[in-house]
Formats: C-alpha cells, structure tokens, sequence
C-alpha cells in the first residue's frame, strides 16, 4: 500500500474525515480541494509535510505507515506535576471509553497489580497512594502521610468521574494472588521510615484495605445477582502462572490502543494496530489459560480468596509489631 495512503487512512481511522480535512486544511495552510488531492494520493506528501502532519495529530510515522518490527509509545502523563494533572491525564485518556462516547467499548485490565480505579474508592487508601505517587513522581519534598481533613473538591469530582466511567464499562480483568503485595510493601516501609504522621491514619488504612478486601469477594461472588452494579460488566480471571506487566487494552469503534505500566500508576500508550493485535492475541491466550472467577470456577475462587485473606492478616500482623518499634 502506498505510504501516503497509509498515513491519511491511519488519521481518518484515528480522527475521523471531516476532521482530518479541516486540521490538515489548517496545518498545511491549503485549500480545500489541495487536501483532497493529497488525502487521494494525486498530490505527494512533502516529507515536511508528512512530519507536521504526525506532529499536529499526535502520532508516530513509524505507527501510521505500520513500520515493520517497531511498534511506538506516547508518554501522555510526561508532563504531569501534580495528582491534580494526574487525574486529569487519566480521565483524557479514558475519554474515548466514556459511556457518552462509546457505548459499547470495552477494556481488559492484566493486573499484576490491583486495578488502580478500586484504590481510587477508599479514601484513606486514595489520601496515602496521592501521597506517594507524590513522592515518588511530582514532588521532591520528604514524605510526609496524614489524614487529610479533606480532598480538594477538584481531586475529588475528577477521581468520581474516572470511578463512574470504569465501572459502567465491559471490564475484563485478569488477577493474581500477588497483587495487593506491593501496597502491603508500601505501608510497611513507610512505617519502618515514619513517614505517617500518626498512627490513627495507619489504623483507618488497614481498615480500608479490609473493606476493599471483602468488597471485591463481593464482586467475585455476585455473577447471579442482578442487583449488583457490575453485573454483566465485569469477567475475573484468575491467573498464577505468570508475573505480568500492568496492561490496559482499550477497544472502541474508533480506538484500538494499548497501555503499558511503565511507571507505575502512569501508564505509556500506544496505537499502533500491530502492538494491539499481537497484546489482544496473547492476552487471550492467557485467559484461556485462567478460570473465570464470576462464571464458575467456584474451587479456585475460594482458594484463591483464602489466600488474599490470609496475606491480609500477616500484612496486620507485620503492620502492627512495625508500629510497635517505629512509634
């Protein structure tokens, strides 16, 4: 296929035509009928125009003209200073999986780590992972955790609204039994440092990771119960055979796209139609490899439940004899 079709058929794909008539009219400063000719292939790109093309739509060349053996990234929190910019990124790169957008997309979640939208649920667990991600991302100030009297109403409508648009999707989500061990490991180190700034905090922190613990049973065991907000959205699968990548795979009618947790809860983004299929290929492949915790599977949810519960109590336990020598 010709490169230049390439390239217009990619945009239109991405952007639609109307769009890409008139940002291309802008951009390159022509006429209406100079950009059909160009879209059709009777006028050749410029190789100046190719690139400011890529540049004005965000995209890579390599992606659109489907360079063989390179699939590229955009960073889209890169430029992030805050957890205020943070989950503004979030909501803009949800945005095309939105219900007013796309009733009918869907995501599958591979989670080595827990999903981070039901983090977003609790507020002690929310006000500490904030804290941290500043720590570790945005700010270089010592770390310092405390109960908040409250979050800012900006932070919270925008968490709401990423909560809300998550949950009314067809969610696919992929567990294993580790994946509340790195939050685990963050509240232990952050005892042993003092980094909370009382113990008050430490205990409503544990509290909520119990009620998340017991609510995503919940989840788990509901498949007949029509009452419950998820049913009919959500499938869990269960999978111990690998340690995985945090992976979002976006699909829409217009979107096809894969996240990637570089840098954890910041997610690289990619929509290049090879990376997709072959990420979609074998995350199949994994799930046909898993059990379907909310369509049977009921031995493998209970063992798998009793295991989470069982690291809950050793996490307590470890979390209290930290308390006991820290403060």
């Amino acid at each position: 296929m010709d490169a230049q079709k390439k390239l217009f058929d990619y945009l239109v794909y991405r952007f639609g035509k109307k769009g890409v008539l008139h940002d291309t009219m802008d951009i390159l400063h022509l006429q209406k009928a100079a950009v059909y000719k160009r879209m059709s292939g009777d006028t050749a790109l410029t190789l100046s125009e190719a690139v400011k093309l890529a540049e004005q739509f965000n995209v890579s060349l390599d992606t659109t003209l489907g360079t063989e053996g390179y699939h590229t990234f955009s960073h889209p929190f890169r430029e992030v200073r805050s957890s205020i910019d943070f989950l503004k990124c979030f909501l803009e790169i949800m945005r095309p999986v939105m219900p007013e957008e796309e009733a009918e997309s869907k995501l599958i979640y591979l989670a080595n780590e827990l999903p981070v939208f039901y983090y977003l649920e609790y507020d002690a667990i929310f006000k500490f992972l904030v804290d941290i991600w500043n720590h570790m991302h945005w700010s270089q100030q010592e770390l310092i955790i405390s109960d908040r009297a409250s979050i800012q109403p900006e932070i919270l409508g925008l968490r709401n609204r990423i909560i809300g648009h998550y949950h009314s999707r067809r969610v696919t989500e992929i567990w294993n039994s580790n994946m509340l061990a790195n939050i685990f490991q963050q509240i232990l180190f952050a005892i042993s440092i003092k980094a909370f700034k009382d113990q008050a905090f430490i205990t409503q922190l544990i509290g909520d990771l119990e009620h998340l613990l017991k609510n995503l049973k919940q989840l788990a065991f509901a498949e007949n119960r029509q009452d419950h907000p998820q049913h009919g959205k959500i499938q869990i699968y269960i999978n111990e055979f690998g340690n995985y990548q945090n992976m979002v795979i976006f699909e829409a009618l217009d979107l096809r796209a894969t996240g990637i947790g570089f840098d954890m809860p910041q997610f690289m983004i990619s929509h290049d139609p090879a990376l997709y299929d072959y990420s979609k290929k074998w995350v199949d492949k994994i799930k046909r490899r898993s059990e379907n915790i909310t369509a049977g599977g009921y031995r493998f949810r209970e063992v798998f439940f009793n295991q989470l519960e069982a690291d809950m109590e050793l996490f307590k336990s470890k979390a209290e004899r930290a308390m006991m020598v820290s403060y």
